[in-house]
């Protein structure tokens, strides 16, 4: 199917399980915002969006619309369908966002590609950096997807890794000579686990500690781990490991300055949080 220009003109799903109590730390609908203040843009690839998307987005990287679609609604969009064709590389960067520590926390939005041809529907990496907007501060790939659907799609994904720290979330639009991306509804939740910590710490072990090298990672509850983060005792994180739903791990600290760290395990039961020591 030939692509065709849109003109112009969330229910939030249960994050968490059962009946926790969640607090909204950030969120944005865009209806009062058409100007994404606060929000960072970047168009690192300079290219000439084609044809009406031109009036559009001009320069802009994204841009505030209402959809012909969808009237009444407005969304954050972007395009890859440029004259001549290229590839995009456009950014979407919150505002700075403060989590809470002793939390699980969840970045919830919604996403749809502008485009009923499967070869046109743009995809999009969603990433994190906890330093700062320039393109290289976000080393963190949360999900990536190279074509998103094109009906609204309900996306969810953990942050609690990032639990007591500043962030950035951003959304990239990478794609070649396809056509239009857009986002809506984005919520950053968090539901405290202080009351739980200790009873989830209690079932990790790490040993050696103090270590020099390797600190194993082990439980007696059948516990899942996902990824694990060390932070120093300033709250910056220095190490991050993703693992694939685990019960035992190894993580290499041989690079580490000697001190206190604090070593997050996020799990399937939440976040366990464990004091480590590099010699």
């Amino acid at each position: 199917m030939k692509k065709t220009l849109l003109f112009a003109g969330l229910l939030l799903g249960t994050m968490f399980a059962g009946n926790a109590q969640t607090t909204t730390i950030f969120e944005e609908n865009f209806e009062l915002n058409t100007a994404l203040t606060g929000w960072t843009l970047r168009n690192l690839d300079g290219l000439t969006p084609n044809g009406n998307y031109a009036t559009v987005f001009g320069t802009n990287a994204w841009a505030v619309v209402t959809w012909n679609s969808e009237p009444g609604n407005k969304v954050a969009s972007t395009t890859s369908w440029f004259n001549p064709a290229g590839q995009a590389n456009r950014w979407l960067i919150t505002p700075q966002i403060t989590l809470p520590a002793n939390s699980q926390i969840q970045v919830a939005f919604k996403a749809k590609s502008g485009d009923s041809d499967p070869t046109y529907q743009d995809g999009y990496s969603l990433l994190v950096s906890t330093t700062g907007t320039n393109a290289a501060d976000f080393t963190n790939v949360i999900y990536n997807t190279a074509s998103e659907a094109n009906t609204w799609q309900n996306r969810s994904y953990s942050l609690s890794q990032f639990a007591g720290q500043n962030i950035y979330i951003a959304w990239r639009n990478n794609n070649n000579d396809k056509n239009l991306l857009s986002i809506d509804d984005v919520a950053v939740l968090a539901m405290t686990t202080a009351s739980t910590d200790d009873f989830l710490a209690s079932k990790f072990t790490v040993f050696p500690n103090p270590a020099n090298d390797v600190v194993n990672v082990a439980n007696n509850g059948n516990v899942l781990v996902d990824a694990i983060a060390i932070n120093d005792i300033n709250g910056r994180t220095v190490k991050t490991v993703k693992l694939d739903a685990v019960s035992e791990a190894q993580v290499n600290i041989a690079d580490l300055n000697s001190g206190v760290y604090f070593m997050n395990i996020t799990t399937n039961e939440g976040v366990a949080t464990k004091k480590i020591i590099k010699k």
